[in-house]
């Protein structure tokens, strides 16, 4: 075999969480016709579907066989009025941000709500792991976004599924049904405004406190809404603070107040009449948990919110820079971070629970994430292999617990390969 298929570069065997794998080579289609004949060709191996290997889980890791890779199915078909929203179909390997540039030009007033902060995730990722991100907040599961998808099973067949069962099944399911060639998504009239508010806070309790009054702040409010609720912890700054050296997009974002413990960012979106009187019931809600609303960030701005955004990413993209770090000292070391969203629960309670146990282990984490279901991206960034079973541990416990309780696990990024071994 060997010969048969071009040879995969290191970095195309990994993916963000510094797992590495093995396969005998690596297929770019470019068009569907090339995927189909490349599955039905290779039919009897093991497959590895991949797009630009921003997962955190493992998923398109290759453990042996080869993989295919969605990076060139790119394009942009007819659109379709559907109601008040618009319906595009667009090629898997099409990413976040090359697909923002023509929406703002052939779709202005219109927005495809799922908002991981990774911008280079492919559409097609997006799909097959239902990253929702951010805006999740107000706008809820990626599924409700996506009215169609073409996807070739392993046989080679191609399907386009419009049915929104079969779709129910196949958003989220992270390449088990096949490779996903196109996706339709379905974009929908964009707020008037959007703005975005840095909170910070001298105690990381108070802080929890105030993003759990928050969630219900605009419940009676029909002309503003919040589509973004999100908690970092210290260290999580601190770890922004680490990249902000290096990142070119973090340069023109203030410092951080020395003293804070705890930040939230809230993003406000709704009638531009509405923006700046709804600022209010925000300043009343954390001034009364001790945040200081002279040190608060505001932004309104396109440009300004990007920024905010930036540092939300910052955290993940620190995290798992210093994971690899690490990996490149101890290979058994690949990221440790949780995704368990427990929505019916009590934002506090959620964190002082993860707390509990983090005081009880010496591993440095960064706790960050989603307010609105309490889904808490809680990352271990072990020193050593030792700290690493530790932390593996820990996982399980709360992985195990979570599912005991009701929590909806891999809630956001996926099993893989990862998180499939922690509940084996």
């Amino acid at each position: 075999m060997a010969g048969k298929y071009p040879t995969p570069t290191i970095s195309q065997l990994k993916d963000e969480s510094s797992l590495s794998g093995y396969a005998e080579g690596i297929l770019n289609p470019t068009t569907e016709d090339e995927a189909i004949k490349m599955i039905a060709d290779n039919r009897d191996l093991n497959i590895t579907f991949q797009g630009t290997r921003t997962g955190i889980c493992g998923g398109s890791v290759p453990e042996n066989g080869i993989m295919i890779g969605t990076a060139f199915l790119k394009w942009m078909g007819e659109p379709v009025e559907d109601g008040e929203d618009i319906l595009v179909p667009i090629g898997a390997g099409v990413t976040l941000d090359q697909l923002s540039k023509p929406l703002h030009k052939n779709y202005k007033g219109y927005i495809w709500p799922p908002h991981p902060t990774e911008e280079t995730a492919t559409v097609g990722g997006v799909c097959a792991l239902g990253s929702k991100g951010l805006n999740a907040c107000y706008y809820g599961d990626t599924r409700k976004y996506i009215a169609g998808v073409h996807i070739i099973d392993s046989e080679g067949k191609l399907k386009s599924i419009t049915e929104p069962e079969t779709l129910d099944k196949i958003v989220g399911s992270e390449g088990s049904e096949g490779l996903i060639t196109e996706v339709t998504i379905r974009l929908v009239p964009a707020p008037e405004a959007i703005w975005g508010i840095v909170l910070f806070f001298d105690d990381e309790n108070k802080a929890a406190q105030c993003a759990e009054e928050m969630k219900g702040l605009f419940d009676n409010n029909s002309d503003v809404f919040l589509t973004a609720n999100e908690f970092m912890d210290r260290e999580s700054m601190n770890i922004v603070d680490d990249l902000r050296k290096v990142s070119e997009a973090l340069q023109p974002v203030p410092e951080f107040p020395g003293d804070a413990q705890a930040m939230l960012f809230v993003e406000l979106s709704g009638k531009e009449s509405q923006m700046m009187p709804s600022l209010m019931p925000i300043i009343q809600c954390s001034s009364k948990f001790g945040s200081d609303p002279d040190k608060s960030w505001v932004q309104n701005s396109e440009q300004g919110l990007a920024q905010l955004h930036a540092v939300r990413h910052a955290v993940s993209e620190g995290v798992n820079a210093a994971i690899s770090r690490k990996h490149s000292e101890e290979e058994k070391i690949v990221k440790l971070g949780l995704d368990l969203a427990r929505p019916e629960d009590n934002f506090p309670h959620v964190l002082a629970k993860y707390r509990k146990d983090l005081q009880n282990i010496s591993i440095r984490s960064a706790v960050f994430g989603h307010v609105y279901n309490n889904n808490l991206h809680v990352n271990l960034i072990p020193a050593s292999a030792e700290e690493y079973d530790s932390g593996e541990e820990l996982m399980r416990k709360w992985i195990q617990e979570g599912l005991d309780e009701g929590a909806q696990a891999f809630e956001e990024h996926g099993l893989g390969k990862l998180k499939k071994r922690l509940i084996d």
